[in-house]
């Protein structure tokens, strides 16, 4: 029996442990108020993604990147990034939550705003606030952030998020297809000429 005034902190610890939660209550009248709760804290990345911080950075990278004929770090990079990576993780029996997977997709190259240098390690620091007023807890905000600062990393093959994240974000760019292929710094070995299964 969960009592209303200890109803959040059960919901909480409960989406915290479980990937699918079905609610069984004596009483509907709280009913609405368990959903509500449910979804704070399993759709935590729409969180991300409505954040004024993130919000304001995102628009500053669209702001550098205007004249930009390639590869832009936007919000359709940022969601295919995060497809791809759950994708990754699923295929690679990598347990980690789907909004963990998103909310580091979304944040990965938010440091862009500051700049190309040293991208990740600053995506990694501005992530953090932003991931507290998104409840996410410090051990989620520890993982989530690891695979921000190393999501340059080459990996040979997938055992953690942060190999996903790294794939990811490499195969998501259809070079193939790009009308600035011509003049893209990336060296042709590294351009993505097919589709990746």
């Amino acid at each position: 029996v969960i009592k209303k005034d200890s109803l959040e902190q059960t919901v909480k610890e409960v989406c915290s442990k479980e990937n699918n939660i079905v609610v069984f209550a004596g009483s509907f009248s709280f009913l609405s108020d368990v959903k509500k709760l449910v979804l704070k804290y399993t759709q935590r990345h729409l969180s991300v993604m409505e954040n004024s911080q993130y919000k304001q950075y995102v628009s500053k990278i669209k702001h550098n990147e205007e004249s930009r004929e390639f590869c832009k770090h936007n919000l359709e990079h940022f969601v295919d990034v995060a497809r791809l990576t759950y994708i990754l993780t699923l295929e690679n029996n990598i347990k980690v939550k789907k909004d963990i997977v998103y909310a580091a997709a979304l944040l990965h190259d938010i440091g862009r705003a500051f700049g190309k240098d040293g991208h990740a390690l600053k995506s990694a620091s501005v992530a953090v606030d932003i991931l507290k007023e998104c409840n996410y807890n410090e051990q989620e905000i520890d993982s989530i952030c690891d695979a921000i600062k190393f999501h340059g990393n080459k990996p040979d093959k997938i055992f953690s998020l942060t190999d996903a994240l790294s794939y990811a974000d490499k195969i998501s760019r259809n070079c193939f297809d790009c009308s600035a292929i011509d003049v893209c710094y990336w060296d042709d070995d590294k351009k993505n000429k097919n589709i990746f299964l």
